[in-house]
């Protein structure tokens, strides 16, 4: 049966998933790898993309025109001149009923009031935003990312304790077989300990079975092979003063938001502005459209320079600066409510902080004194003064404070993450 037991231990063990390199990997490069392996990051250069070929069209506009048209109609009747009019004038205005007009015409916007400028600064300042929105869709992933990291950490270091724990059993084991050949040591104590190795053995493929698990759902977010991440790193966090400074990633985008709106002002005013704008067209006419008299086919041309201003509007202009203001006004109250939520889940953080960093400082003790204990169970085992049972107690609750202390270590650097992450430090 034992053999059977080892048997199906080895090979959970040697499965690839539990196979680790000398590779490790930071959260932040999980943060990082994770931003890059999800799909909404190919929006930026999409997004860069269209904004280019706006701007392109913009300025396209500011280009002079050429056009080309062509005429040609009917009508009823014609000017004439009515009854008293001398003949021989009379007879000089011989008009037919149909006409025909071929011209080119081109034209150049001279002066547009900074419309174009106002246009490229607000599509500019609008993909800012767009891309800063990306952003704060990408930092949600943070959170994710925490979940998988710190459960496959604290895994990993429950395995490391689990094999530690395993180590010292084994030397014992060597101990009790000598003592055993010695006659000091009666060999159900060898058995004993050997059913404590199994249970370990047991304990360290469950746990590297869930650790793999883990490990492909943080490969799958990440886009990386399990094996490419190693062993993760427990992340180490500078000394701060709570509470850490508000950079999440929404701010930008408000502000973002804000000079949008600031320059949508902007482009009222531009817009309102004078336009002056030069012309020129040139043709054949038949008649000629600039000669009243002429009713033959005749060339024709005409040059010139025009101008357009809205006078006034019936406060149109005035009531679309109004609704900019109600608009970043409404963005102010958005920033104002985040910080607000944002501020309130602070105690909840520091609270968790504050109480694993307590009971840390218990677990190192407790820790502590059951390792002294273990030893001093040893060498009593050793000299016939305690069992193998009170040994293999001893070595389950010197594992289990040690477990402890690393799963409150696991947790505060767990708890820790998520408040610099929920405040836009990390």
């Amino acid at each position: 049966m034992q053999k059977i037991v080892f048997l199906i231990i080895g090979l959970l063990l040697a499965q690839p998933g539990f196979t680790q390199t000398d590779k490790s990997t930071s959260l932040t490069e999980c943060y990082q790898w994770a931003e890059e392996a999800y799909p909404l990051g190919d929006k930026i250069p999409l997004l860069e993309r269209a904004q280019a070929l706006r701007i392109e069209q913009i300025r396209a506009e500011r280009m002079p025109s050429l056009d080309a048209n062509f005429l040609a109609s009917w009508q009823t009747e014609v000017p004439h001149f009515p009854d008293g009019f001398p003949v021989a004038i009379g007879d000089l205005l011989n008009l037919p009923l149909y006409k025909t007009q071929l011209s080119v015409q081109a034209g150049y916007l001279i002066y547009d009031g900074g419309l174009t400028k106002a246009r490229v600064a607000q599509e500019e300042t609008s993909l800012a935003a767009e891309k800063q929105g990306v952003a704060v869709e990408l930092n949600k992933l943070k959170e994710t990312v925490n979940q998988y990291f710190f459960g496959i950490l604290l895994l990993q270091e429950k395995e490391r304790i689990l094999q530690t724990s395993l180590e010292t059993l084994r030397t014992q084991q060597q101990r009790i077989d000598a003592g055993i050949r010695n006659g000091v040591v009666l060999p159900s104590a060898a058995d004993q300990l050997e059913v404590e190795v199994l249970k370990l053995q047991a304990q360290i493929a469950e746990t590297q079975l869930t650790e793999t698990g883990l490990r492909q759902q943080l490969a799958e977010l990440t886009g990386k092979a399990p094996e490419e991440m190693g062993t993760l790193d427990l992340p180490e966090f500078p000394d701060a003063t709570f509470p850490l400074p508000l950079n999440r990633p929404e701010f930008v985008w408000l502000d973002l938001q804000k000079e949008s709106i600031a320059q949508r002002e902007d482009l009222l005013h531009a817009a309102r502005m004078p336009k002056v704008s030069a012309f020129a067209t040139g043709g054949l006419g038949y008649p000629n459209p600039l000669n009243f008299f002429d009713d033959g086919l005749a060339p024709y041309a005409q040059v010139g320079v025009q101008a357009k201003w809205t006078i006034y509007d019936w406060g149109k202009q005035k009531r679309d600066r109004e609704l900019l203001g109600v608009q970043s006004l409404l963005l102010d109250n958005q920033r104002t409510v985040l910080e607000t939520n944002l501020n309130r889940a602070d105690a909840n953080f520091l609270q968790q902080i504050q109480s694993l960093e307590q009971l840390m400082e218990s677990d190192r003790q407790i820790a502590d004194l059951q390792a002294k204990l273990l030893k001093t169970i040893g060498v009593q085992m050793e000299n016939g003064v305690a069992t193998i049972t009170d040994y293999v107690l001893q070595t389950n609750a010197e594992t289990l404070a040690r477990m402890q202390l690393k799963s409150h270590e696991v947790q505060l650097a767990q708890v820790k993450a998520g408040y610099w992450v929920h405040r836009g430090s990390f």
